[in-house]
């Protein structure tokens, strides 16, 4: 058994854009939105989120596809990770989105109940 907090796998609960007043001010991944992040004890991370709510079959899903909406409503990633103190810092070795392999990225831990 680890004593690592984040080991485990982690079911989305909110993607979102939360004000400094902890308000959700705008949902990235639509109101259906279904991830699951997965920290191993060796030190790698893996996530994935998106949107459920795209259309799976038809002409809707053809046009989606076409427009590269499931690009725009889905992310993967994986790579390693580190804890230092109360951050979390995510190093990212590949990604469906470009722009998150540039840099590390850093967040804060913060564990209990969910209002």
């Amino acid at each position: 058994m680890s004593d690592n907090p984040l080991v485990g796998t982690w079911k989305l609960v909110y993607a979102g854009i939360r004000s400094s007043e902890d308000v959700n001010e705008q949902d990235l991944y639509g109101p259906d939105a279904v991830g699951y992040l997965m920290y191993s004890n060796d030190g790698y991370i893996s996530g994935h989120i998106g949107n459920v709510s795209l259309p799976t079959s038809g002409f809707a899903a053809k046009v989606a596809n076409a427009l590269g909406v499931s690009g725009a409503t889905y992310l993967s990633y994986c790579g390693t990770y580190k804890i230092e103190g109360s951050t979390v810092t995510n190093s990212i070795v590949i990604s469906s989105h470009p722009n998150y392999l540039q840099g590390e990225r850093q967040h804060n831990l913060k564990f209990g109940a969910i209002a």
